[in-house]
């Protein structure tokens, strides 16, 4: 079985022309916007600042621990003073 030629003259791979044929696709999702860096900032941030109340071995890991629980703390917080 032979492999179509593009109207460039490049010669398909064997993939690239399965692929083709079952047209699939990779969707990239961009209606989230700059959430995601948002919130991996929050969370840099409170780790730094849990980290830097540490001094020991264990302290940094329950300071890793809070950093990662702390974003839903302050969301509570939040809704709690909204009352809603």
């Amino acid at each position: 079985m032979g492999f179509p030629i593009h109207s460039t003259g490049v010669l398909y791979t064997q993939e690239a022309y399965m692929a083709k044929e079952v047209k699939s696709f990779v969707t990239v999702n961009k209606t989230e916007g700059m959430t995601g860096t948002v919130l991996f900032l929050s969370w840099v941030g409170a780790l730094v600042y849990f980290i830097n109340q540490a001094s020991g071995f264990w302290e940094v890991v329950l300071a890793f621990l809070k950093s990662l629980v702390w974003p839903a703390l302050v969301l509570y917080e939040v809704l709690e003073q909204l009352q809603l």
